[in-house]
């Protein structure tokens, strides 16, 4: 399995606004990713383009392909459990939704993947192949998130 992608899993941290409904109060909650079932999606009508209709999910065990599809507005999808009641849950982000309460950081909040993967980023989610999407990630990597473990050493 591709080195690159464990580690991104081992430090990608996700933030959850989780609303119990028991309550009725939302509980701030921090994911990593868990061993398997990584994958990401869009949702892509008939006519081609995005938004409701029928979704495409591609499971990856490449970390350049995984930040591309970030950097490219894909959803990433991920089972984990929950750290308040230990349920199995599968959840999903999209990083630069508007709707989505969800946060997603390398290690720690300061290092925001919203923010590194910005320059890479259109405006529109890029339906792109998958060497596209490992090509992307490659020159993330490259030059954003390297430096950045570089650093923590």
């Amino acid at each position: 399995m591709d080195t690159i992608f464990n580690l991104l899993k081992e430090k990608i941290v996700l933030r959850r606004n989780l609303n119990d409904p028991k309550s009725g109060l939302n509980q701030t909650s921090d994911w990593i990713l868990p061993d398997g079932s990584v994958s990401f999606y869009y949702h892509k009508d008939k006519k081609g383009a995005t938004g409701p209709g029928f979704e495409t999910q591609i499971s990856t065990d490449n970390g350049f392909i995984l930040l591309g599809a970030l950097a490219s507005n894909y959803s990433l999808r991920y089972s984990g459990r929950s750290p308040k009641t230990g349920k199995l849950q599968k959840n999903a982000i999209r990083l630069y939704s508007k709707e989505n309460e969800s946060n997603a950081f390398i290690d720690r909040p300061s290092n925001d993947l919203r923010a590194l993967l910005s320059p890479w980023r259109s405006d529109h989610l890029e339906i792109r192949t998958l060497k596209e999407l490992e090509d992307l990630g490659a020159e993330i990597w490259q030059k954003a998130i390297s430096p950045l473990f570089a650093k923590q050493r």
